[in-house]
This record gives structure tokens, C-alpha cells and sequence, in this order.
């Protein structure tokens, strides 16, 4: 049976695991967050066939461009989700925020993004990772995408 699945599934086991530990940094308010300006290649360990280029920003978000002080004139809008949506199975290429950035892009080049997504994040960590980050950046709009799984993470903090 192992040899099985080492030809067909190697992923499986558990030497072929992906490393969170080699993308994320101990924090002391947030538990842990993604390390800033690194890059890396991501694998699924279920699916062989997922794998993908992930680039994060200076704030650890999978982005391909950094953060600063909010441009004049520009609407600020920032989106909060967890691991669905930090996008490692896909890449920045194929990723919800280079979509959504490319589509707002063609109706009004006014509006900058700003992603808050942090993998196994809960809400409580989300927040605070808005407010240690983000708080001073003059947020114009804020979306929380809410996933089924958050109410879970709240409720059994040991995850955090």
C-alpha cells in the first residue's frame, strides 16, 4: 500500500507535507502572521496537481505590489478573508485578488486595493491584524468576507 502511494499520491504522506513554518513568523499579539517579501513555491498535499508561485508583499500578503500611505484621491478599499482566500493553492496570477484587480481596474483606476488576508486566520485575529497593520492607512470601505469555517476558529481559539 505505501508504494502505492508513493507512485500515485506522494503528497499524502506526511515528509511531503507543506511547510507553513517556512512562510509564517511568530507574532506575539496575532499568534503568528505570513512573512513579508519572501517567495516561495506552494504544493497541495492532497492534490498533486496544485502547486504554485507565491510571491507575499512587505505586510506577508500575497500581492504583487507592496503597501504604503494611501495615494491623494484614491478610494481605499480593504477585503479581510482567510485561507481561501491568501491564495497559496493558486498563485498571485490566478488569485481572487489579482482578479478583482483587474476588473475594477478596467470600470475606475481611483481605487486601490488593500488585501487583509492571513491563512488560518479567525476573526478576532483578523482584527487585530487590521489594527496593528492597517489602522493608520485610511480605509475607505471595508469588506469581510465571511467563510463557515470562521464561526469554528472563534469558538476553538486553541487553533490560534
Amino acid at each position: 500500500m505505501e508504494i502505492l502511494i508513493l507512485i500515485f499520491f506522494p503528497k499524502w504522506l506526511k515528509i511531503n507535507q507543506f511547510e507553513d513554518s517556512k512562510v509564517i513568523t511568530n507574532d506575539k499579539d496575532l499568534g503568528w502572521k505570513q512573512r513579508p517579501n519572501i517567495s516561495f513555491r506552494y504544493h497541495h498535499r492532497y492534490n498533486k496537481f496544485i502547486t504554485s508561485n507565491c510571491k507575499f508583499n512587505n505586510f506577508g500578503i500575497l500581492d504583487n505590489k507592496n503597501y504604503f500611505k494611501k495615494k491623494r484621491k484614491k478610494i481605499r478599499i480593504a477585503l479581510f478573508g482567510d485561507s481561501h482566500f491568501a491564495g497559496y493553492d493558486y498563485g498571485y496570477r490566478n488569485s481572487i485578488q489579482n482578479t478583482l484587480k483587474t476588473e475594477i481596474q478596467k470600470y475606475n483606476s481611483n481605487v486601490e486595493l488593500i488585501f487583509c488576508f492571513q491563512r488560518n486566520y479567525n476573526t478576532y485575529q483578523l482584527l487585530n491584524f487590521y489594527k496593528k497593520f492597517f489602522s493608520n492607512f485610511k480605509i475607505d470601505h471595508l469588506i469581510y468576507i465571511y467563510n463557515a469555517n470562521h464561526a469554528r476558529r472563534n469558538i476553538t481559539l486553541h487553533e490560534a
